[in-house]
């Protein structure tokens, strides 16, 4: 007698596999970290502030914005398949972000040179006491300014931290020590040939450009008020240049010459 078969069993019930993350949704935010990397990059005091570097992540911006819109159309197509929407909603806000705040640094190219900076307001004050002391000094000497810095210690000056620009230390201790002052011993140019009957708006002393990464520089004047002043964007004037003119012209009318010490 054949054997019968097992009505017991069942028939084997298919299940389908786990939906996998999509490999688009994840790829999509790459370009928007990559693209908000670019934009600090681009910001930063080392970079000087170029409208052109953000032509970069804005078009990261843009790739990853289309990218997870691509991401979420498959998904959402085939959703028993494919998972992964938060990542490429991710995608695109990172994108949207960047893209937005590329518009507005390209918009507003002085902002990042603006913003207030404490080591700026020190170095403000340092030269502002510079200035008052070529007055004192003045006062001693026939109205002149002194032929350079170090000629204010230590009778005008008695300490080393006016001569020293916070955002770009100088070595002013070392120079006294030895007696030997060289371009390192003071954070400032000195404009030697100034005296203090000269038009207000004549330049006594100023930062190296480089001591504040080239964004710009504080500016002593011979009444003794100190300005901060922005590195020109290409192509622009110079307005510290044509008071630096102003000043020989100044100098040179009443038969002097102004020399910088320490540029």
């Amino acid at each position: 007698m054949p054997a019968q078969p097992d009505e017991t069993l069942e028939a084997p019930v298919y299940e389908p596999p786990e939906p996998r993350v999509s490999l688009l949704a994840m790829v999509a935010l790459l370009p928007g970290i990559a693209a908000l990397v670019a934009l600090v990059y681009c910001n930063v005091p080392s970079c000087p502030f170029r409208k052109e570097l953000l032509l970069l992540p804005g078009a990261l911006a843009v790739a990853g914005l289309l990218l997870g819109r691509l991401a979420r159309r498959r998904i959402e197509h085939f959703p028993r398949v494919l998972t992964g929407r938060g990542v490429a909603t991710a995608a695109q806000l990172v994108g949207l972000v960047v893209l937005l705040l590329t518009l507005a640094c390209s918009v507003l190219p002085e902002v990042p040179r603006v913003m207030p900076h404490p080591k700026r307001a020190n170095c403000k004050s340092n030269l502002r006491q510079i200035g008052l002391a070529c007055h004192l000094y003045a006062d001693d000497n026939g109205e002149c300014f002194p032929p350079n810095l170090a000629t204010l210690c230590p009778k005008y000056v008695d300490n080393a931290k006016p001569f020293s620009c916070p955002a770009n230390p100088s070595k002013w201790k070392e120079g006294k020590t030895s007696g030997k002052f060289t371009r390192e011993s003071t954070s400032y140019v000195y404009v030697a040939g100034v005296m203090a009957t000269d038009p207000g708006e004549c330049v006594v002393a100023f930062d190296r450009l480089e001591n504040h990464k080239g964004v710009g520089r504080n500016v002593v004047f011979a009444d003794a008020h100190v300005a901060w002043m922005n590195k020109p964007l290409a192509g622009g004037p110079d307005e510290f240049e044509a008071l630096l003119e102003k000043t020989r012209e100044a100098v040179k009318k009443r038969g002097g010459e102004i020399k910088l010490v320490g540029e």
